[in-house]
């Protein structure tokens, strides 16, 4: 183990304790959306994964996600102008391998409600999702459709100036509920 791997678990065994704190400790919570001018819970949730985008794909069929290099979480897949609306996502990731292909992302809170409320199963030891799940996975499912449209089978990734970076991602579609 080297120097920078040792460095690499302290930071992430931090990380991973302000991870608990976040979904524990309401007060916390608060605190840091107003440190951090956080709009919004998913919007504190959306910064704390720009951090520790290291978590994503932890625990994922060990497919290790990363977003694209020098760019946000949250990105715009699908353009607008004066005859389509613009679809964003909450986290465009891409897997790493031989073959790197994208990853749509779609965060719900810890507050988010995942089952319906009822006091019976669906079915014996079947529960149902909730309104927000389901609608969560139409979004997602949504905005890649209209991605097909813009992003090509390959996608040489560019910077915020329109330089090629030498980053290649490819579009396969497979679906994976996380």
């Amino acid at each position: 183990m080297t120097k920078e791997d040792i460095v690499a678990l302290g930071y992430r065994k931090k990380q991973l304790e302000i991870f608990s704190k976040l979904l524990t400790d309401k007060a916390y919570f608060e605190s840091l959306k107003s440190k951090y001018k956080a709009s919004g819970d998913e919007h504190l949730w959306q910064l704390y994964f720009e951090k520790n985008t290291w978590i994503f794909g932890y625990g994922l069929s060990y497919i290790f996600n990363t977003p694209l290099e020098n760019s946000k979480l949250e990105q715009y897949v699908s353009g607008f102008d004066f005859n389509n609306s613009g679809k964003r996502i909450d986290a465009l990731l891409k897997t790493k391998g031989i073959v790197e292909s994208f990853c749509f992302a779609e965060i719900k809170t810890h507050n988010a409600t995942l089952l319906k409320q009822v006091k019976t199963p669906y079915r014996p030891e079947s529960w149902q999702v909730s309104d927000e799940l389901t609608g969560a996975i139409a979004q997602v499912q949504r905005t890649v459709q209209k991605s097909v449209a813009n992003i090509r089978t390959k996608t040489d990734i560019k910077d915020k100036d329109g330089n090629l970076t030498g980053e290649k991602v490819f579009y396969i579609i497979q679906k994976r509920l996380l």
